[in-house]
């Protein structure tokens, strides 16, 4: 027999404070209970758009289709994962 764990998901928003740290408070959190947190940091104005955003837009042009070799569309992927 097969055991699943329920899982609540919680979506805040927060700023990065002062020495590169965050902190994240909800009532729906219970002291000493592990978690796992998942940071997505948004995109500076004028940056660079990533492969998932510019997907978003237009999946055809972010296909392995799109590009002339299948180790240049890996390349990307290497280099959006790296940033």
């Amino acid at each position: 027999m097969l055991n699943f764990a329920m899982e609540t998901a919680i979506r805040l928003r927060t700023t990065v404070l002062r020495g590169h740290r965050i902190e994240v408070m909800h009532p729906q959190l219970p002291e000493g209970v592990p978690v796992e947190l998942i940071v997505l940091v948004a995109e500076q104005v004028g940056a660079r758009k990533t492969l998932y955003q510019r997907f978003l837009e237009n999946p055809a042009a972010c296909s392995p289709q799109a590009v002339a070799t299948w180790e240049e569309y890996e390349r990307q992927l290497r280099e959006e994962r790296d940033r």
